[in-house]
């Protein structure tokens, strides 16, 4: 194992989706952990490991994620029961709103299209009630983002439709092998008031999805191109 691991970890027991997901991202230590304390010992594992990402399945009840992404200690990549994980993940979205949380999540999706030989698709994610000069500066800010991944592999630009966000999100993500995501709130009080855009995917979407925390930092080394959980405390 390299000195990056994933943790491939499973709440009640381990789920096909998430094992398969692990494996298609990188080395995997797996540790099964009693649900009670999955997050709480989840964290601590990663800085011990200095692991890169955290792969969780089996939540059905979404806890342990919400708990994750509450710590952001490092990028998290959440497979749900049921979801469809292919050995080489090809299509690969990420959202993207302009944000230094998105630009992460396009350095992550970068890389993991790189591994796969695969393309990225750039997914104008506006806010809600965004008016028309603010949709084309949304557009604008894909369309660099998307040129600047051209370099790398291929990439591609999608503009979801809808007033919300995270809904328009999921309505694509059926299309895709992996959606790529950033977060920026940190702490359960940021997503108990604002609620949070990559909580709801994570729960909803049909395909896995990968959240990378606001405080990750590129990392040349890490699967990912970014931080480990150790370099982030």
């Amino acid at each position: 194992m390299g000195p990056h691991p994933v943790i491939a970890a499973y709440a009640g027991g381990a789920s096909a989706s998430a094992v398969r997901l692990a494996a298609a991202l990188a080395t995997a230590l797996e540790r099964p952990l009693a649900a009670g304390s999955v997050a709480e010992a989840l964290d601590d594992l990663a800085r011990e490991e200095d692991a890169t990402l955290i792969v969780a399945g089996a939540d059905e009840d979404g806890r342990v994620t919400r708990s994750l992404l509450a710590r952001g200690s490092c990028p998290v990549a959440v497979a749900r029961t049921g979801h469809a994980v292919p050995r080489v993940l090809r299509e690969i979205a990420v959202a993207y709103d302009g944000s230094p949380a998105a630009d992460r999540a396009v350095t992550a999706a970068m890389h993991v299209a790189a591994r796969h030989g695969g393309r990225v698709t750039v997914l104008a994610a506006g806010g809600p009630g965004t008016d028309a000069g603010a949709d084309a500066a949304d557009g604008d800010a894909a369309e660099r983002a998307a040129a600047s991944i051209a370099e790398v592999v291929p990439s591609a630009v999608l503009r979801p439709r809808g007033d919300d966000p995270a809904a328009a999100l999921v309505g694509v993500a059926g299309a895709f092998d992996l959606l790529v995501c950033g977060s920026r709130g940190r702490g359960p009080l940021t997503a108990r008031v604002l609620g949070s855009v990559s909580e709801r995917l994570v729960t909803r979407s049909p395909c896995p999805v990968l959240v990378v925390p606001a405080r990750a930092t590129h990392h040349a080394s890490g699967p990912l191109g970014l931080t480990t959980a150790a370099a982030a405390g």
